[in-house]
């Protein structure tokens, strides 16, 4: 890892570069080992039983010997609460098809977890072989979460599909794990790449993204919430001050039929610098919704102060299409004209906290307050706005 540490303290300014290995270096540790979930362990692929367990066993050998592969072969897999620690590689064949274990479940499920409960995983990944895997979710009271990344260091999760039906909590969630104000843990030097999620509800979607340094998120689409979110709104983070993003970067970020392709709000965290280069959206209420700082009711806290991000931020290269299935909420019926408030479906989208379907409001939606250059914005069938709005665009 010394290697990597160097790398990142030798980046000039704030400028961001995509080196890959200033994001997750694979000549980092051995993958010699190499052992199968079916022939070694015996799991069926044929998706009737809970095979969690033994997918945990092949994790846990292959890391006690120091490292190497679990493949995972063709097939169907129940599985929940999988702990990828370090130094284990799981490479999945692309006709694998996963669900999550939620028999006799309370609580959220977590499908895989890297860091969990701020145990140090590093040098490990999750990865697409031949294609892209798949992963089926139904619907969960308490919501699903697919990966979640806690206290990890160089990682990646590569060729995934999921498909969604409007359940709680985005795919991908990164979280704080723990540490100060000045040295928080939290997932580092990763890369999330060619991954989507369709069926998603507008206030979560693909990737959300609370706590996180030097991340690369690249190539992912999503139908329906948001794909790329760097919301840093959790409750216990704001309160402590410890976590936010930092030297995050998204390439070629593509959403259908959502809320946003990419959505920044900072809520009370004071966060670091990131790029966006490459949004695409085609009837998403916004191409990229850009929030101001705001101290929510929920934070305990006193004293808390709307949040920020460094100076040095960028949105660029964006392209949006309108379209009427865009995922819209109440709240942003203020930037419509009449006529097209007019067309917005009656019927929610979900009976929880409901969204709506109807057409798109802009390509940007931009909070000046904030600081971020948004530059070369192109805005296609939007007969009422600018490209770009501001808060000073409401009716």
């Amino acid at each position: 890892m010394k290697r990597i540490h160097i790398l990142l303290t030798a980046l000039v300014g704030l400028e961001i570069h995509t080196n890959a290995l200033a994001f997750y270096d694979a000549s980092v540790g051995s993958r010699k080992l190499a052992k199968d979930l079916q022939a070694d362990y015996g799991t069926t692929g044929k998706g009737v039983v809970n095979e969690s367990a033994k997918l945990q066993s092949a994790i846990d050998d292959v890391s006690k010997a120091g490292g190497g592969v679990v493949r995972i072969p063709k097939g169907e897999y129940f599985f929940a609460d999988v702990d990828v620690k370090s130094n284990v590689h799981l490479e999945i064949d692309k006709d694998v098809v996963i669900q999550p274990w939620l028999e006799g479940t309370k609580k959220k499920v977590v499908v895989f977890s890297m860091g969990k409960e701020g145990a140090l995983a590093e040098n490990s990944s999750i990865e697409g072989m031949g294609g892209s895997f798949t992963v089926n979710l139904s619907k969960h009271e308490l919501g699903i979460i697919v990966f979640s990344f806690g206290n990890v260091r160089n990682f990646k999760v590569a060729n995934v599909n999921i498909h969604d039906c409007l359940t709680k909590f985005s795919s991908f969630q990164f979280v704080p794990a723990g540490g100060t104000v000045a040295q928080p843990v939290r997932p580092r030097f990763g890369t999330i790449k060619n991954a989507s999620v369709t069926g998603a509800d507008y206030g979560y979607g693909l990737v959300q993204v609370q706590s996180a340094e030097s991340v690369l998120f690249q190539n992912l689409d999503g139908q329906g919430g948001v794909t790329l979110r760097l919301e840093t709104g959790a409750k216990e983070m704001n309160d402590s001050q410890i976590g936010g993003v930092n030297r995050i970067v998204g390439k070629n970020i593509s959403c259908t039929d959502g809320s946003a392709a990419v959505m920044i709000s900072p809520h009370s965290m004071h966060n670091g610098v990131f790029e966006i280069d490459g949004v695409k959206s085609v009837s998403c209420g916004f191409g990229v919704r850009i929030g101001g700082s705001f101290v929510s009711k929920k934070y305990t806290t006193k004293g808390l102060e709307g949040g920020s991000f460094a100076p040095g931020c960028v949105v660029k290269n964006v392209d949006a299409t309108f379209g009427m299935n865009a995922q819209l909420k109440p709240k942003h019926y203020q930037y419509m004209p009449a006529e097209l408030v007019k067309a917005i479906h009656a019927e929610p989208i979900t009976a929880g906290g409901p969204s709506f379907t109807g057409p798109s409001i802009a390509a940007v939606l931009n909070d000046p307050k904030q600081g971020i250059t948004v530059e070369n914005v192109m805005a296609h069938g939007f007969k009422y706005q600018k490209s770009v709005i501001t808060e000073s665009d409401a009716r």
